[in-house]
């Protein structure tokens, strides 16, 4: 944590002065911040929200030089780029005058009127409560910096009381422990004597229960259940009551497990104590009570189905992670399932555990070093080296592929689990003040599911997490309209990398395109969702731009993937792109995103979504195009079989002829 008192505890001549700067730019936004929100309430038409293009406006560019908006003014508060109220009045006046000067003629004679009305507004209104509301803020802050010099004075007096304290209390202590230790040992050597009393008295089996192991308890037998009404009896069977036999109690306790709400919460659980009790207590996973028990639970949820598949002939529970497996050994009566990495428990809360912890504590200090955080002053003052970038190098893991037993792979999907979780509670929380941190965050949980997606066996790629994707989702609604245009861009941007190709769900298996997964539908969903929240999170040009980057980036992976496939059915392929292909074809798997594109078209004007259609390709004429082509090839298909049929039957009556040919010549023979 920060100290209490940083002006006198951190010994740096400037560092009062790099405060006292601080507090004069936070008061400065706030003041400006208060200044945009009577501005917005004055201009109920929006018309100085956005920045002007020329699509909207033809010319603009060519008459004015340098554009401002109130969108722009936001932006440039938030990078701190004003230093006094008077650079934020000039270009505020600037925004004002260049609406006047584009709008000319009789037809521009109502925008100037609105804008000079709005002036008026901003120079007899606005901009005189900023001054006095920045003139208040100065004072108070000048306050507390004045408090703070009295409070270290009183600190200062108050640790050397403590130190002497402390050094009384060390003096007591020692003592105590030696008195302690000598107590311990006599109890240890009163213990031996009394075991060695119990072996010479009944023997050794008295050590069974001291001696036990995990591989010494067998299952619970199966419960068994006769009912002689409501089962019918089986004709061949000697027993009239036939019996039924139903898992043990702890095999259907683990089929409840894999209940993806039970899943959910046991993961909060992880991230919780990782958070509130690891982090901030300074302790290590392993030494943590509540840490290893909640792993231990999510392995057994993995081999939750391979345990009631085994109908209770078969229970184990892994280990917590205190201490190394053997290994991964099989146990002689579960020669063929429902088996678990011994070592993964252990590597997990030794190995990869911790780095989670270290990702948590990253993204911590860079909400803290960044613009507005408790810790930027120090940065600012270079006494603090800066935050550096996440390479991965860290997460550089042995591939579970090869070890000996794949099943260790699902140690990687717990970690991954953690981490996503990590990701949406990031978002759910996030801040306008955060948006500078998020730059440095997200990457970081970017690299991490990266390299913790390579290692998971069953799906090597992020194109089928749906409930991540879906937890995503609702993170960034909670903040309706309020959501920052910069975390927007970070969530598309990182979004738009899972769509890439990756290895095929069996593991190795070829490569998997993005054009029909969970990846694409739940992205188009996502702008669906934020258009209809507004103008003000997504204008309807980015939704554009947005929709198209995702149906180039599917196409791209689906190059990838017919590239790296030589079946001659390529070869056959129509000259269309393989978005428009899947969209004629409407196959079940592409459907959903069909109807998510559909949606989006249904909310564009018509020119829009014409040109949207022809910049992708499924446009009429092209879909026309499309359907004629498929037409021609399967009727050169069907011409093709129809050859090969009638070569066959002329073959086939050539063998015939041969045939009866020779039965003619023994005949004659």
């Amino acid at each position: 944590p920060p100290p209490k008192n940083p002006l006198h505890q951190l010994p740096h001549p400037n560092l009062k002065n790099a405060m006292i700067v601080n507090s004069i730019t936070v008061s400065s936004k706030k003041a400006i911040a208060e200044s945009l929100s009577a501005m917005k309430q004055s201009d109920p038409q929006n018309l100085f929200l956005n920045p002007v293009t020329d699509a909207i406006a033809p010319g603009y560019s060519s008459v004015i030089d340098k554009p401002m908006c109130m969108r722009t003014i936001e932006e440039k508060m938030r990078r701190s780029d004003y230093k006094t109220l008077s650079e934020f009045s000039k270009d505020v006046l600037l925004m004002f005058s260049n609406c006047i000067k584009y709008n000319i003629g009789p037809e521009g004679q109502w925008f100037r009127d609105e804008a000079r009305r709005q002036q008026k507004v901003f120079q007899d209104h606005i901009s005189n409560k900023a001054e006095s509301y920045y003139k208040k803020e100065l004072i108070k802050r000048k306050k507390v910096l004045d408090r703070a010099d009295a409070l270290a004075l009183k600190e200062e007096k108050k640790k050397k009381k403590e130190a002497a304290e402390q050094e009384k209390a060390a003096a007591a202590a020692l003592a105590a422990k030696k008195k302690a230790e000598l107590k311990k040992t006599n109890e240890k050597s009163n213990a031996a004597s009394s075991t060695e009393e119990k072996k010479r008295k009944f023997g050794k089996d008295t050590d069974v229960c001291d001696d036990s192991k995990a591989q010494d308890i067998k299952p619970l037998p199966p419960f068994s259940y006769q009912h002689p009404k409501r089962v019918k009896r089986d004709p061949n069977s000697n027993n009239p009551h036939p019996t039924i036999t139903y898992p043990p109690m702890p095999c259907l306790a683990s089929m409840l497990l894999s209940d993806p709400f039970v899943v959910r919460l046991v993961v909060d659980c992880v991230l919780r104590s990782m958070r509130f009790d690891v982090l901030k207590q300074k302790s290590v996973p392993v030494g943590h009570v509540l840490i290893p028990s909640l792993l231990q639970i999510l392995y057994l949820i993995q081999m939750s189905t391979q345990l009631c598949g085994k109908r209770g002939t078969v229970f184990k529970i892994p280990g917590a992670g205190l201490v190394p497996g053997g290994g991964g050994e099989q146990d002689e009566n579960n020669k063929d399932g429902a088996t678990l990495d011994d070592e993964a428990p252990s590597a997990s809360l030794r190995k990869y555990i911790p780095l989670i912890t270290r990702l948590l504590l990253e993204v911590e200090l860079d909400k803290r070093t960044a613009v507005n955080g408790d810790l930027h002053d120090v940065v600012a003052v270079q006494m603090l080296p800066p935050r550096p970038k996440s390479d991965g190098k860290e997460w550089d893991i042995p591939s579970p592929s090869s070890q000996p037993d794949s099943n260790s792979s699902s140690l990687f999907c717990v970690l991954r689990a953690v981490v996503e979780g990590a990701f949406v509670h990031l978002l759910n929380f996030v801040q306008p003040l955060h948006e500078v941190a998020l730059k440095e965050q997200i990457p970081r949980f970017e690299v991490a599911l990266d390299k913790l997606s390579e290692l998971v066996v069953s799906s090597g790629n992020m194109l089928h997490e749906r409930s991540f994707f879906m937890s995503l989702i609702h993170a960034t609604l909670k903040h309706k309209s309020k959501l920052q245009h910069g975390t927007r861009d970070l969530i598309v941007d990182c979004w738009l990398k899972w769509f890439r190709v990756g290895e095929g769900k069996n593991g190795g298996g070829g490569r998997e395109s993005s054009m029909a997964a969970p990846v694409h539908e739940c992205f188009i969903l996502l702008l669906n969702e934020w258009a209809s929240l507004g103008n003000v999170l997504l204008p309807r040009d980015k939704l554009v731009s947005l929709s198209e980057d995702a149906a180039k980036a599917a196409e791209e992976s689906e190059k990838i993937c017919r590239g790296d496939d030589n079946d001659d059915n390529n070869k056959e392929e129509s000259s269309s792109s393989f978005f428009t292909n899947a969209w004629v074809k409407d196959e079940s798997n592409f459907q959903p995103i069909k109807l998510q594109y559909e949606r989006m078209l249904k909310s564009l004007p018509a020119t829009n979504a014409e040109q949207w259609k022809q910049t992708l390709e499924i446009d009429d004429d092209h879909i026309q195009a499309l359907k004629d082509e498929i037409q021609k090839k399967e009727a050169e298909r069907e011409e093709k079989k129809k050859r090969a049929r009638e070569k066959e039957k002329e073959r086939s009556e050539r063998k015939k002829k041969k045939a009866r040919k020779s039965q003619r010549t023994e005949v004659d023979l």
